[in-house]
């Protein structure tokens, strides 16, 4: 906590700079978490989360009766029960289930603030560690920019996206998604479901334009919404 307010704007900036934004509210009380959770046994099971911070996001499921065994690191440990570890460059082996906030940092925003960048194809820092979240864990649970839907990134083991309505980040009002993603050799739907907040917006393929303006369900209030949450 803070003591003097004049200190935010430095602390802020430099949360900034390394694309670190830590949670101050619960984004998991949601059904199609619940069912997230009930298809991947999170009660019983241990939970890895690769860019803890301060470990936030473990506090709210330990609030919710979950997540009792994990293992936490972070770049920069903020908690007394994160570890160090570059996760970027030594991602860890042997979980079944990821549940993050990965930092958030664009290319170009790094370049302009003279921040070093890995060597990768994507343009935010997001994106590559999502892609090594999916690619060392079964079952994902991932806090992204709400862009990250119009990316078309991991959209094969994508189950929901849930456009998150509460502010989750006392740093930042960047609108946030709910990233829920299956195994690779699990039947997944044909298509994954989207959500704005608790209310369901249908799925993907049938909430694009197209889709939108020819579904006799789909109002002009729920249109408006669905082409904000998509295609902003």
């Amino acid at each position: 906590m803070l003591s003097d307010a004049a200190e935010m704007p430095a602390i802020t900036a430099e949360k900034r700079q390394h694309g670190r934004y830590f949670t101050i509210a619960n984004p998991f009380g949601h059904p199609a978490f619940a069912d997230w959770a009930a298809a991947c046994q999170l009660a019983s099971h241990e939970v890895l989360e690769p860019f803890a911070g301060e470990n936030s996001l473990i506090t709210h499921l330990q609030g919710m009766g979950l997540a009792r065994y994990f293992t936490a690191y972070d770049i920069d440990p903020a908690g007394p029960a994160v570890r160090y570890r570059d996760t970027l460059a030594d991602f860890p082996a042997g979980f079944d289930i990821c549940i993050t906030n990965p930092p958030w940092l664009a290319k170009n925003s790094a370049t302009v603030r003279a921040r070093p960048f890995p060597q990768t194809e994507y343009d935010d820092l997001y994106k590559l560690a999502l892609e090594l979240c999916l690619t060392h864990c079964c079952w994902v649970a991932a806090l992204v920019p709400e862009s990250f839907i119009r990316s078309g990134l991991f959209h094969d083991r994508l189950s929901d996206f849930i456009s998150v309505r509460q502010r989750l980040f006392a740093d930042t009002a960047h609108p946030v998604g709910l990233a829920l993603f299956g195994p690779p050799d699990r039947q997944q739907p044909p298509d994954f479901r989207l959500w704005s907040g608790n209310q369901s917006l249908g799925t993907g393929k049938a909430c694009r334009p197209a889709g939108c303006q020819t579904s006799p369900a789909a109002g002009p209030k729920l249109c408006l919404m669905i082409r904000r949450v998509i295609w902003g």
